[in-house]
């Protein structure tokens, strides 16, 4: 029995300095190669590679060539049973203000053996607070929005959008 538990216990020890040593600069760089492809362009950032965590600093988001934006802080936590990407404080292009919200103070979309289904969305920004769940097995995203009158009014051509459930929350669903 203590062999085994030894055994374990390398095999958590590998995985984990598997984990810090991975090349995460080198990785991001493929992922920006890969969504460039897409006409998404991260550009300006500042990259810190802190041991399980990247993050990007002051990047500045394009689509198609068009300034989408500017996000202050993204963030990778990456552990083997718990995942987590935040977005922190973005600023879109004040010329989509008409119909998103300008700021978007974080998101956080997470993946835990907790619940190894969904990968959660968690959010607050200009227009409310943002939760629901991605399934990659369904292919569906399904979000929930909590908004106050006063940006129901402001943001009306994006809630077009949005079904009202039951219990009065805004909810919308994609099949991709």
């Amino acid at each position: 029995m203590r062999l085994v538990g030894k055994i374990l216990a390398l095999v958590v020890a590998f995985l984990f300095m598997l984990l810090y040593f991975f090349p995460k600069v080198e990785a991001y760089y493929t992922l920006e190669s890969l969504l460039k492809k897409e006409k998404i362009i991260f550009s300006d950032e500042k990259i810190n590679d802190s041991g399980f965590t990247i993050s990007l600093e002051n990047s500045k988001l394009y689509y198609n060539g068009v300034y989408g934006g500017e996000i202050e802080d993204i963030s990778l936590i990456s552990l083997f049973l718990y995942n987590r990407l935040e977005f922190n404080n973005a600023y879109l292009n004040s010329a989509l203000a008409n119909f998103l919200p300008k700021k978007i103070e974080y998101i956080n979309l997470t993946y835990s053996i907790i619940n190894p289904i969904n990968i959660t969305i968690n959010g607050r920004g200009d227009i409310g607070k943002i939760s629901g769940f991605i399934n990659p097995f369904e292919k569906l995203v399904h979000i929930e929005l909590n908004v106050d009158k006063k940006q129901k009014t402001k943001y009306s051509s994006l809630l077009r959008k949005f079904k009202v459930d039951d219990k009065g929350v805004l909810v919308y669903e994609l099949r991709y």
